[in-house]
């Protein structure tokens, strides 16, 4: 638990819960312009530091807002959040626990949170195809966008969670855990725990979207029919993945227009 530092809230007594976090519906919301690709002349920040506004990463204090509680914000702040949480509880980095727990259990040889720049990782890329200033861009928000990875393990990571429905988990996940991942969050139907949640012609969905300075990506998952699709990309076209090459995709795999 974390035991060493108290939340900001306009409503210090009011119980902030993991589902909330999980689900984006905690009252907390990133400011602008924040959670930006790590600078080598800023270092890593602390969660702390970044809550009080202390970084050139989030200039202004994150302050749960009690009259946003239960309503939709994406905040990469929910993650780090949950990121202390787990290193509180267990001692270790996240990223260590990630490595023993998930990655190295289910064979994601080439996913990691270290990243080793030239190495086999794609350069980012601009709307107009300029390889972006960063080359690599990264984020030192491990648990909230700090993960590399493939395509290929990825989809290991997707077998596992359908394997997990049926009792046949990797990483001891059982099914009740799963379907509390997969179960609608705070009335709101297309909210789950650290997804989203849909229904297609291909049946109950799962999905994930990411975006970030030259990359951007979608995966969606579905358990009925035991199929899913991952589409990582190294361009950032500047519109939502829907309105691009990343939903035309999508869109000709569900069989819709």
């Amino acid at each position: 638990m974390v035991t060493t530092w108290t939340i900001p809230s306009n409503t210090p007594s009011t119980t902030l819960t993991i589902r909330q976090l999980l689900s984006h519906q905690s009252g907390i919301i990133d400011p602008p312009n924040s959670f930006l690709p790590y600078q080598k002349r800023w270092g890593y920040p602390t969660v702390e530091q970044l809550f009080l506004g202390k970084t050139e990463y989030c200039r202004e204090p994150i302050i749960r807002q009690e009259n946003q509680v239960g309503r939709f914000h994406y905040a990469d702040a929910n993650f780090c959040l949950i990121e202390k949480l787990i290193e509180g509880v267990t001692g270790k980095s996240f990223t260590l626990l990630m490595e023993e727990k998930v990655l190295q259990p289910l064979g994601m040889a080439c996913s990691t949170y270290e990243v080793t720049y030239g190495k086999n990782i794609s350069q980012g890329h601009d709307r107009n195809g300029a390889t972006v200033k960063e080359k690599y861009p990264h984020y030192p928000y491990p648990a909230a966008s700090g993960l590399w990875s493939t395509s290929k393990d990825i989809s290991k990571l997707m077998i596992e969670l359908m394997d997990a429905i049926v009792g046949d988990s990797k990483l001891g996940l059982s099914p009740l855990t799963i379907n509390e991942m997969f179960t609608s969050q705070g009335g709101c139907e297309w909210l789950g725990l650290g997804c989203f949640l849909g229904s297609t012609s291909n049946g109950f969905e799962l999905s994930s979207l990411g975006w970030g300075v030259g990359f951007q990506s979608l995966l969606a998952l579905y358990p009925q029919k035991k199929e899913g699709i991952i589409i990582l990309t190294n361009t950032e076209l500047g519109i939502h993945q829907m309105d691009g090459l990343i939903g035309e995709i999508y869109r000709a795999f569900i069989g819709k227009e």
